[in-house]
């Protein structure tokens, strides 16, 4: 009974060390993100530009249309956007701001998640070492987006993470205490990752479907079997149930046949096939070395551990997302043949880090116990159960604290930290952007269309939450015709240049064009191409249209009444 009573109290004290310190050190690198984003009046993440403008459609009552395109619905998930929407209605706060002023505060939720799934499997020292890599372990060079970590920028793939980590921990409280409630709880939280991103929720299917079978394996009578099957098919079907606000869109206006794959198709260049050797030197760390470690000891107890199962099967399911990128690469480059991907691969790396801060965390802490365990036995003179405990416990700690230690004292600060701390020249070069922006949202319909090039679709219109001719490639509604979009772009920018106010005024009906938006010469991003210079237009003196707004490069012209 002592012998417990003094298992407890080491588990608690362990719990509480190991907790305080996460908090105080997601607390500094809060203060520190909000401090940086304070004086930012403009992001130029086109992620965060295209929930911005989602949001502006929820705010006006307009859900779930697509805020892109005239008579379509959403094609993209939708849970930052209804984030921002609610921090902007609570607020007051124009959606840009409140998506610059919540990011630090919502991606708090990633590494506690962690630290409390990590605990939860393999305890407070694992969880503390491993925390630590996903905090401070990420290389200045890699983009936030690669990497599971805590950063002020609010992106749809980083922050999904801990829906990801809080499914995985209510399964692993299912699989200990039984009960449907834990499965029902599982399946709500696996449909509103899905809402909140594609990639975690397919890793899920992956991780779940899995160690449901091998506990299908080990039941022994067939009704059992059978009944499990029937239940785990139940949780599919309430994950199903809590993900349709974001898929009843595209399965039942779009049943998910896909017009535009381009977005699709890509690569981010950190992942590029030709930097692939660049990308394994990269991966020759020490972190990697003791990640390896802690996959080997997990891989020792696979048959015994569902969370051992579900760790290895969470780091394979990122393994095997960025090696279908990498095949994807090798076919397109080679036969010239298409292969789609479910979401592009730069996705797998959140998942892989994640698994790596987990996996290091239990090679250093399971790794120092078991030299610990060794020297004890063949070293003490005393079989002590309970001193080995203790000798156990505080030699994880050490371990655990020493990561923490060495991986903080490390930590350079990412370059969104960069950017956003020097608000003045941020300002300066975004300035005349967020002036454009408060006039479009303030001066125009949001059913009002704009024809523009498709930069400046991304890195302006797309969060005003009006409408285009043609979005940017990488960011156009899947289920839509781009190839179509984009000629009737190309059209009327054309017949601006050409005088030719019949051609125009059609395919400007067509999408209710009433306003174009031009840059000067030297900002153009394709000088050559159909996009006229605002020089060029006002030049011409076209009849038809009016210039109604300038600030900086930026120029609005709105389409007279025919």
């Amino acid at each position: 009974m002592n012998a417990e009573h003094g298992d407890r109290k080491w588990a608690v004290l362990s719990c509480l060390a190991a907790g305080l310190t996460v908090f105080l050190a997601c607390g500094y690198l809060y203060v520190h993100a909000s401090r940086a984003a304070s004086g930012v009046a403009w992001t130029d993440n086109f992620d965060s530009l295209r929930d911005v403008g989602m949001a502006h459609a929820i705010l006006n009552g307009r859900y779930p249309e697509d805020p892109a395109y005239a008579g379509e619905t959403l094609w993209y998930n939708p849970l930052i956007a209804a984030c921002v929407a609610f921090g902007s209605w609570a607020t007051g706060a124009d959606p840009v701001d409140a998506d610059i002023r919540l990011g630090p505060l919502l991606n708090l939720l990633v590494p506690a998640a962690f630290f409390v799934l990590s605990a939860y499997w393999f305890g407070p020292w694992v969880a503390l070492a491993g925390t630590a890599y996903l905090l401070f372990g990420r290389p200045a060079t890699k983009p936030v987006w690669m990497a599971a970590t805590y950063s002020p920028t609010l992106l749809a793939g980083n922050f999904t993470l801990s829906l990801f980590f809080l499914t995985l921990l209510a399964y692993t409280r299912f699989l200990r205490v039984g009960g449907m409630r834990w499965r029902m709880i599982t399946g709500v939280l696996w449909g509103t990752t899905f809402i909140g991103h594609t990639a975690p929720a397919v890793v899920l299917g992956f991780v779940l479907t899995l160690s449901e079978a091998v506990r299908w394996h080990g039941l022994s009578r067939q009704g059992a079997l059978w009944r499990g099957i029937r239940e785990y098919a139940g949780m599919i079907l309430v994950a199903f149930t809590a993900s349709l606000p974001y898929t009843y869109s595209i399965i039942w206006n779009y049943r998910f046949h896909i017009l535009n794959s381009w977005p699709t198709r890509y690569t981010d260049p950190y992942i590029e096939l030709k930097r692939l050797p660049a990308f394994l030197r990269e991966c020759m760390t020490p972190s990697t070395f003791f990640a390896a470690i802690g996959l080997l000891l997990l891989l020792r107890g696979l048959r015994r551990r569902a969370e051992n199962r579900m760790a290895v099967l969470w780091w394979a399911g990122g393994i095997g997302f960025l090696a279908y990128s990498y095949m994807v690469q090798i076919v397109n480059e080679n036969w010239q043949v298409y292969i789609g991907q479910i979401v592009p691969g730069h996705h797998a790396m959140l998942f892989i880090s994640a698994a790596k801060a987990l996996l290091l965390g239990c090679g250093i802490v399971a790794g120092t116990s078991g030299i610990l365990s060794a020297a004890y036995d063949a070293l003490s003179m005393e079989n002590s159960m309970r001193s080995r405990r203790g000798l156990l416990h505080f030699g994880g700690g050490v371990a655990a604290f020493a990561a923490f230690a060495v991986l903080a004292a490390g930590y350079r600060e990412g370059s969104e930290y960069g950017v956003m701390k020097y608000s003045e020249s941020f300002r300066a070069a975004h300035g005349d952007t967020r002036a454009v922006y408060d006039w479009i949202t303030t001066n125009t319909k949001p059913d009002d269309a704009f024809l523009c090039e498709w930069d400046v679709a991304a890195r302006l219109i797309n969060a005003t939450g009006r409408k285009l001719v043609a979005n940017m490639i990488w960011y156009s509604n899947l289920y839509v015709d781009f190839q179509q979009r984009i000629e009737e772009k190309n059209a009327m920018f054309d017949a601006l240049k050409n005088r030719d106010e019949k051609t125009f005024r059609q395919l400007a009906g067509k999408r209710n064009v009433r306003f174009v938006l031009l840059q000067k010469r030297e900002c153009l991003s394709d000088p050559n191409g159909h996009e006229i210079a605002s020089e060029a237009c006002d030049a011409l003196g076209l009849p038809f249209i009016e210039r109604v707004f300038v600030a900086g490069r930026y120029s609005v012209y709105r389409v007279r009444d025919g």
